[in-house]
């Protein structure tokens, strides 16, 4: 259904900043995709965001404006919901935070992640050569949770995609029943997205796998952070629960990696930049890992945003990439 056309649109149903922040994304962290030089027409025609003069479904939800999304997909949402217990009746109150409403799928992505990420551990692993690097497959386990989520859902249901996190366990839930049974789907490589035009946008941005091996990477989950992941499906829905594991539910609040950032800050709009923004005027010499640390993203995050306040004058390099320093240019952009 993704790739239909939907009627009564256009291209300029799209949200120009949406989609041009799909592009930048794509160039500066996946500069090898063929697409990247294809002009906006052929770009959107590939990968199926357009057929012909109208926005196909898929593109639509992807990428599109709101308010044209909302004529098509009414109430369209993701339901966010942060549960300070176990469940519903235990929990004081009923929840912590509920995530706003959002343009389209490509931004509901980034705040969502944002947000589960804290959840998993990144430990330091020392290589072979005595080299630190972080480990990051509980996150990547995550994020393949939230992509099988939003990929999989059935838009056209008046049940909603939702995700749940309790203090033991974080619940994604959406509507739609898995295309065979999960003991089939998991002996074999087959990939069957319910939208196959967002499976595609999402894989062409390297932020899910392909060829069926998306329920490998969630399952990866019980090796590296000691939980459990649960499969549930009925004929309207289908829940993935992956369960925190023991040490993570003691851990005080205050302790968690854990940082409210703004949804939205100022005219710039995006608060994973204004952050950067922020850490770079207090200390310019910081690297990209330790940025991504206080903030708790991914580094590939943090080199994506400050591309993007380097092209907007907001920062500049001083130095060599090793002993320089970033410059804060405060009013510069005015």
């Amino acid at each position: 259904m993704s790739s239909k056309t939907a009627p009564d649109t256009s291209i300029k149903s799209l949200n120009r900043k949406s989609y041009k922040n799909f592009r930048d994304y794509l160039k500066r962290i996946v500069p090898e995709l063929k697409y990247n030089s294809l002009t906006d027409k052929d770009f959107c025609q590939k990968l199926q965001i357009t057929k012909g003069e109208k926005l196909t479904y898929g593109g639509l939800l992807f990428l599109g404006k709101n308010e044209d999304i909302q004529d098509k997909f009414p109430d369209f949402r993701i339901d966010y919901l942060e549960i300070p217990g176990t469940d519903y009746a235990k929990a004081e109150p009923r929840y912590k935070f509920r995530i706003q409403e959002h343009e389209n799928i490509w931004e509901y992505y980034f705040v969502l992640f944002q947000r589960l990420q804290v959840y998993a551990d990144n430990p330091l692993r020392i290589g072979n050569m005595g080299i630190g690097k972080e480990d990051n497959k509980q996150i990547e386990a995550l994020r393949e949770g939230l992509v099988n989520l939003l990929v999989h859902s059935d838009y056209f249901s008046p049940m909603k995609p939702r995700i749940r996190v309790f203090t033991n366990r974080i619940e994604f839930e959406n509507p739609g029943s898995l295309p065979r049974p999960i003991k089939e789907l998991m002996k074999e490589d087959v990939s069957i997205p319910r939208n196959p035009v967002l499976a595609k946008l999402f894989r062409c941005a390297k932020l899910c796998e392909s060829a069926g091996y998306g329920i490998d990477k969630m399952l990866s989950w019980k090796e590296f952070s000691h939980g459990k992941v649960l499969f549930e499906t009925s004929v309207d829905k289908t829940k993935v629960t992956f369960t925190l594991n023991q040490n993570y539910q003691k851990l005080p609040e205050t302790t968690r990696n854990y940082q409210k950032l703004p949804e939205t800050v100022g005219k710039h709009g995006n608060g994973i930049e204004e952050k950067i923004f922020e850490i770079i005027k207090l200390d310019g010499s910081i690297s990209r890992s330790n940025m991504a640390k206080k903030i708790g993203i991914s580094n590939d995050l943090v080199k994506y945003y400050m591309e993007k306040l380097k092209k907007s004058n907001r920062i500049r390099r001083e130095g060599a990439d090793r002993g320089g320093t970033w410059i804060a240019l405060a009013g510069e952009s005015e």
